[in-house]
């Protein structure tokens, strides 16, 4: 039997709004970490269900381009040194539309009146871009991490079920095994008085048969004593008969 969610489905949206507002990709784990419960793979489910149903919006809305760039004439389009256009190709996976559009404009702008200045701003921009790179290193690493922790406390939480599980086992079985001892025990009690009866009867037949040897013996004995007896009264049966005839 499945076990109760430990969230509802209102944890589930209020999370994903609190993610957008904070222009956060809206992912299971990131919910499961900050909910601190449930299962990831249930999240993910009813997070898929929840947007097919238009219960959560996680669209963000763009970002405006900076409001402080220079409005410039875009009428003139100077190419691009081979320099900045290399490294552009070297980083463009992580570069924008409107970046690469303003890379063009400063570039423009560099040719046409502000020289100095727009070498500047190309260099603020270009480093914009790297401590962007940098920050977008270090907030996958931190998401991968965090995605790992999430992970390992849900496998943490399921080795501490299965544990459960074997404890309980394991005392059900020791359970079982000292009834089967005391049933053992008992057993053992009967054996014992089995053996002790068993032992009073063998004692009580020695008794018997020696009686009977004895009593064996004595009618032997008395056996004897009567065929003297009788003996004897023939004799006398005799010796009376003899005298009956003298007397005739």
């Amino acid at each position: 039997m499945a076990r109760p969610k430990t969230y509802s489905d209102q944890d589930i949206i209020e999370t994903a709004m609190q993610l957008v507002q904070q222009k956060k990709e809206v992912k299971a784990w990131r919910i499961r970490e900050i909910l601190g419960r449930g299962k990831l793979t249930s999240i993910q489910s009813d997070l898929d269900r929840l947007i097919a149903d238009n219960e959560i919006n996680i669209e963000v809305d763009e970002t405006e381009v900076n409001n402080d760039v220079v409005t410039i004439d875009d009428t003139l389009n100077v190419d691009l040194p081979v320099e900045i256009f290399d490294t552009f190709k070297i980083v463009e996976t992580e570069l924008s539309a409107s970046l690469l559009d303003l890379l063009q404009r400063l570039n423009n702008e560099e040719h046409k009146h502000h020289n100095q200045l727009t070498k500047t701003r190309l260099s603020q921009a270009t480093k914009a871009l790297e401590d962007a790179i940098s920050a977008k290193a270090r907030a996958e690493t931190e998401v991968i991490e965090s995605e790992n922790r999430v992970r390992l406390n849900e496998r943490i939480n399921d080795l501490i079920g299965s544990n459960a599980k074997l404890e309980q086992g394991l005392n059900n079985q020791q359970i079982e095994n000292e009834k089967l001892l005391d049933l053992n025990a008992e057993k053992l009690n009967e054996i014992n008085e089995t053996k002790a009866i068993n032992n009073n009867l063998v004692n009580q037949n020695n008794e018997l048969n020696k009686n009977n040897l004895e009593l064996t013996t004595e009618v032997k004995f008395n056996n004897e004593r009567i065929a003297e007896l009788n003996e004897s009264l023939k004799d006398k049966d005799s010796q009376i008969n003899n005298f009956v005839q003298s007397i005739k």
